[in-house]
């Protein structure tokens, strides 16, 4: 279940390849692993509970609950990044999580990370730095909705989901959406959201697969959003 690719995926998240090594490798010593079947929520709003929660392997879907009732996906949570650390500052979760495909799920419960916080109080700084990644995506969405061209929205959303808005990951990105379920994220009708991916595809930017979108040009597409 937990074999070197998965733990080497894992390690090279943008948030947690920038903690000390130490740190590093006693938050992998603290996981406890799982499984998770398509469908299922592994991140319930309202909870004041709970630890952190990483992805190895598959993709969950995060719908807020912070706005009205019943709200559509608005992110999605890729292999190497981390989450749900609300409660952990006091706060309850504001989304729930949903895996979309069988995945992978490393949990750090709260006690364990209690007991490492405690031993290492200078670890604080590193879970400071995951919520001010938080907040840097979430303002970053915010401007890139306000974004008043189409076509320049939907590529700012389609490079925000991907986790490559502002950086090139180590490998191109898959993320499993279909054209409906990316367009409501762009806040965008069906067809013209699907009118720009096929032609970011044509362009060699971006490979289409069946409900899928691999990023193959990230910086090109940024250039189209930022120039």
């Amino acid at each position: 279940m937990t074999d070197p690719a998965d733990v080497a995926r894992l390690l090279s998240g943008d948030w947690i390849s920038r903690q000390p090594k130490a740190f590093q490798q006693a938050l992998l010593d603290a996981v406890v692993w799982r499984e998770v079947e398509a469908g299922t929520t592994i991140n319930h709003a309202a909870e004041k509970t709970g630890g952190i929660l990483g992805l190895a392997r598959g993709q969950i879907d995060i719908a807020s609950t912070l706005g009205v009732p019943g709200s559509p996906v608005a992110d999605i949570c890729l292999p190497g990044q981390w989450g749900g650390i609300g409660p952990i500052f006091g706060r309850p979760r504001g989304a729930d999580g949903t895996v979309r495909v069988a995945s992978l799920v490393a949990k750090v419960p709260w006690p364990r990370l209690q007991s490492l916080l405690r031993d290492n109080p200078a670890w604080w700084e590193c879970l400071g730095q995951l919520a001010n990644d938080f907040a840097f995506r979430y303002c970053g969405a915010t401007g890139d909705l306000l974004i008043r061209d189409a076509r320049q929205r939907c590529i700012a959303v389609l490079l925000r989901l991907a986790d490559c808005r502002h950086r090139d990951p180590a490998t191109p990105p898959t993320i499993i959406l279909n054209h409906a379920d990316f367009a409501t994220v762009a806040n965008m009708s069906r067809y013209p959201a699907g009118e720009v991916l096929r032609e970011l595809d044509a362009l060699g930017h971006i490979e289409l697969g069946y409900r899928q979108v691999t990023i193959l040009d990230a910086p090109a597409l940024r250039s189209i959003v930022d120039g």
